[in-house]
């Protein structure tokens, strides 16, 4: 199992945006073995995210997953949708 976390730093994304790329990232999860969860920073801390404002956690049922994900259309559309409002992104796999 691979754990896979990314963290987002949108400027000025209008919700209908992320309800969209959502929508494409979820699809994913009807081509590979991935559970994917995602939504906004609701901490009381937000100094402590580092400017990060959205966050992604997707549970692969191993690296085989993972690196089919990383060639899917639906993920490829998601990445595409985002582009125009995203400032920097963290990505870290366990």
């Amino acid at each position: 199992m691979i754990r896979h976390i990314v963290l987002y730093q949108f400027e000025k994304i209008p919700k209908k945006v992320i309800s969209l790329f959502m929508e494409k990232y979820r699809a994913c999860e009807n081509l590979v073995n991935v559970k994917i969860e995602g939504g906004e920073n609701v901490s009381s801390k937000v100094e402590l995210s580092g400017g990060f404002n959205f966050g992604l956690l997707m549970t692969f049922g191993g690296s085989d997953d993972l690196e089919k994900y990383n060639t899917l259309k639906s993920h490829m559309d998601a990445k595409a949708i985002m582009a125009p409002y995203l400032k920097n992104t963290l990505v870290f796999d366990i």
